[in-house]
């Protein structure tokens, strides 16, 4: 597995489902660079704030929003209307496709303060941001998550 891809911010609500296998696509309005078998790390808005979970990428998928919901619409666990509510204004959405999911069972490790201990100033993305933007290239936070490089 690569250790690289993406810090994540997302809803608590969906940062659950994604964990429990409920919603199994992630669907974003703007494309990330990532690749199969790259990781996405799920930073748990307020009031959680913190990191709950990884998961591993299948695939990413970019098309127009019509076609995008006939292919992933269930998958994405909101309905039709917030899907449509949501890509607004776009022409092509982006669905990033769940592969294996790995909660972290303690978010003491992964919150917001502890974050800001390891990068002093820290802010949580509005969106995502790239593991390797950090200053070092994400080696402090990735030692402190379960995550196996097998």
């Amino acid at each position: 597995m690569k250790r690289t891809g993406i810090l994540l911010s997302i809803k608590p609500l969906y940062a659950d489902k994604i964990l429990k296998g409920d919603k199994t696509v992630e669907l974003r309005r703007v494309l990330p660079g990532l690749e199969p078998d790259e990781i996405v790390l799920l930073y748990a808005t307020a009031p959680v704030s913190a990191i709950v979970g990884w998961f591993t990428v299948n695939s990413v998928v970019t098309q127009s929003v019509n076609l995008l919901w006939q292919t992933v619409g269930p998958q994405s666990s909101i309905s039709h209307e917030e899907f449509c509510t949501y890509l607004q204004g776009r022409e092509k959405g982006v669905a990033i496709l769940v592969e294996k999911v790995f909660p972290i069972n303690t978010t003491e490790t992964t919150s917001l303060n502890s974050l800001r201990q390891l990068y002093p100033g820290f802010h949580p993305p509005q969106g995502f941001r790239y593991i390797q933007r950090f200053k070092d290239g994400g080696k402090k936070l990735l030692s402190t998550l379960p995550i196996d490089p097998d």
